[in-house]
């Protein structure tokens, strides 16, 4: 415990942004800090989602096992938004019920205000992908979470990027009508 305690102290006369490593630890950690060391002023007029907000957020891989199961569930598939951001190659189906919002538009942040406005009102879950999820989805997931975290408001869904993307998702499920829709066997046998 001693041991543990000189290395929060350390951290905090050294590199206090360090205590905000993680944005779900961050409020319990900095309250805990705060009630047993010392913390500077400066630290103490920075909000926890300020922080936050300044570090860059990672991503969060959800499987497609995952997805299906919370799917297929009769309460939790009103609870979740899937954002297909996928642009011309959304062409040969989707995950029934995903909303389309191409990734060519994902640099506006006009743009990712409307989607929150229009699709994210009581949701807790959103699964963001493209047809892989490496690139696409992974960057519009982090643009989505950093617009969510500048939002007001305690409840704030949790952002997820559909591991496998697209392609994982439709190899797993592809002749599950209740998960998929429009699929056309031409364009998956290309």
């Amino acid at each position: 415990c001693s041991c543990f305690s000189f290395h929060l102290v350390f951290i905090a006369q050294h590199a206090p942004a360090l205590l905000y490593f993680a944005r779900g630890v961050a409020g319990f950690f900095l309250r805990s800090f705060r009630r047993r060391f010392f913390v500077p002023d400066f630290l103490r007029s920075i909000s926890v989602t300020e922080m936050a907000i300044a570090i860059r957020p990672t991503n969060q891989y959800l499987e497609p096992l995952q997805l299906a199961n919370v799917l297929r569930h009769p309460t939790q598939k009103e609870r979740i938004l899937v954002l297909d951001v996928r642009d011309e190659d959304f062409a040969g189906g989707h995950i029934r019920g995903a909303v389309n919002a191409p990734s060519e538009e994902w640099c506006n942040e006009a743009h990712i205000s409307d989607i929150i406005d229009k699709h994210l009102d009581g949701k807790d879950m959103v699964v963001v992908h493209c047809m892989f999820s490496q690139q696409r989805g992974p960057r519009c997931a982090l643009r989505l979470a950093k617009q969510l975290s500048t939002r007001p408001g305690p409840a704030k869904p949790i952002v997820y990027v559909l591991r496998g993307g697209f392609n994982g998702f439709v190899s797993q499920y592809r002749h599950d009508h209740d998960l998929v829709e429009g699929i056309e066997d031409a364009y998956w046998k290309q």
